[in-house]
């Protein structure tokens, strides 16, 4: 009984869901339609711009030349306060993992005496 309902619930949503992409297939219809119209009103060329001077077609290069290559990111300061405590932080993980590895040694070495 449940998966009847749940079927017949399906069924209506794909339903409005094919209405509501038929709406949208009309309303992009009537834009194409509109757009060939405003298309066939202006008829009308468009001249391309000639650039002679020579400092604009510079600063367009400059201009592509850092949209292609950006620049990278300013690297951010670091305080002497951080860099001690990372230094510090770096010796003390440095000695944990010594004294752990003698310790297994020692270990190790007592086990098979």
């Amino acid at each position: 009984m449940r998966k009847s309902t749940r079927v017949r619930k399906y069924a209506r949503y794909r339903a409005d869901i094919k209405k509501m992409a038929k709406a949208d297939q009309a309303n992009s219809r009537l834009e194409k339609q509109e757009k060939t119209i405003a298309k066939q009103k202006e008829n009308h060329v468009e001249e391309e711009k000639v650039i002679s001077n020579k400092q604009q077609v510079q600063q367009l290069i400059a201009g592509y030349d850092q949209y292609t290559n950006p620049a990278p990111p300013p690297t951010p300061e670091v305080s002497k306060g951080e860099k001690t405590a990372r230094m510090i932080g770096i010796i003390v993980l440095i000695a944990m993992g010594v004294l752990l590895g003698a310790l297994a040694i020692a270990f190790v070495i007592k086990y098979y005496q």
